[in-house]
């Protein structure tokens, strides 16, 4: 094989993965749950891979219009590349005559090429690795984010132009802390999951409420205190004393 094709074959082959490469780090990084990440780091503080991350996660604006812009980079540089090597190769051929059954028509390798290579991008380098990176985003994001951190020292001053010039269009992010709404939707999720059991969930549901009860929903009307009156004997009072179901009893 002429050396020529074996340099295209190559060059599409590392934009291809590149590409793929980013778009996974990119999806993997923007689903990850914060508090998931919070409770593998307890159990794994000195990895490396954590660390990367945890760094990541901290300045997540600043990573991820490093992402883009590295997105950016190799796509459309990649491209440029790509299509001044095919032109040269593809020029000694004759256009592809096609015939639809209508009219003939003939088609430029360059044209072909473009529209397969687009397909490719289109798939192996966006919707496949996207799709990776959103449904195991943990996994992803340790996976890449070392990677991802190294090579944004070599374009920080770029990502951090850039983020300032962004940065009067995007609003303030949103409060990242869990609200009760959330801990209650998390308590009915463990609860059908069967994480926690009946008297789990009851304890669990009630205990969030405290802060709406009142002394009076607390504390029992008198009636209703278990006792017995300090003028009888408790053999007197043997039979509803074994059916009181606290072991101190109030004498009055």
């Amino acid at each position: 094989m002429n050396l020529e094709y074996i340099n295209l074959i190559t060059t599409i082959v590392f934009v291809l993965l590149s590409s793929a490469f980013i778009s996974m780090s990119e999806a993997a990084i923007l689903s990850l749950n914060r508090n998931k990440f919070y409770v593998y780091k307890k159990e794994n503080k000195k990895g490396f891979a954590v660390k990367s991350l945890d760094k990541v996660l901290t300045n997540k604006s600043e990573y991820i219009s490093a992402i883009i812009i590295l997105s950016t980079l190799i796509n459309v540089g990649g491209s440029v590349i790509i299509g001044t090597m095919t032109s040269e190769l593809f020029k000694v051929f004759n256009p592809i005559v096609v015939n639809t059954g209508f009219a003939k028509v003939n088609v430029n390798p360059n044209t072909l090429f473009a529209i397969i290579f687009t397909l490719l991008v289109l798939y192996i380098s966006k919707m496949i690795p996207k799709l990776v990176g959103a449904q195991t985003p943990l996994r992803i994001s340790l996976f890449t984010s070392p990677v991802i951190v190294f090579l944004q020292y070599f374009i920080k001053p770029v990502s951090v132009m850039s983020y300032w010039i962004c940065k009067p269009f995007v609003s303030s992010p949103e409060d990242s802390s869990i609200s009760m709404i959330e801990i209650k939707h998390i308590l009915k999720k463990a609860y059908k999951d069967d994480l926690i059991k009946d008297r789990e969930f009851e304890i669990i549901s009630n205990s969030l409420l405290l802060n709406q009860k009142t002394v009076k929903d607390i504390m029992k009307y008198r009636n209703e205190i278990e006792s017995f009156p300090a003028s009888e004997s408790i053999r007197e009072n043997i039979e509803k004393i074994t059916s009181f179901k606290h072991r101190r009893i109030y004498e009055y």
